[in-house]
């Protein structure tokens, strides 16, 4: 689990944190092979329906459902970039902070 709560904190576990991040990615890696899944059913719908506005519209309609999906396998990319970053920054911010929460403080 990536969040652990108790009384009044939680934790968050980098290595949970990047599971998800793993996670995405692979979303990511497979879902142009199941848009190219789209095709063949919205073709063979678009033959039986040649010359026909209503072919003409489930072309136009599938083209514009990939374009969406190759736009959101994209964003699911990103997202999981971010994620893996987060995870992997996050091991070693609290230490960070202490540090800096010292020095502005003037404390030694």
């Amino acid at each position: 689990m990536a969040l652990q709560f108790s009384d009044n904190d939680f934790e968050i576990q980098p290595e949970d944190v990047a599971k998800a991040g793993e996670a995405a990615h692979r979303v990511a890696k497979a879902m142009p092979d199941g848009i190219k899944g789209l095709y063949k059913p919205c073709d063979s719908a678009v033959a039986g329906l040649q010359g026909t506005q209503t072919g003409k519209a489930v072309h136009e309609c599938m083209e514009a459902w990939a374009k969406a999906l190759r736009a959101l396998a994209g964003r699911v990319e990103t997202a999981g970039d971010k994620i893996t970053t987060s995870a992997k920054e996050s091991k070693g911010v609290d230490e960070k902070h202490a540090l800096d929460f010292i020095k502005r403080s003037g404390a030694r």
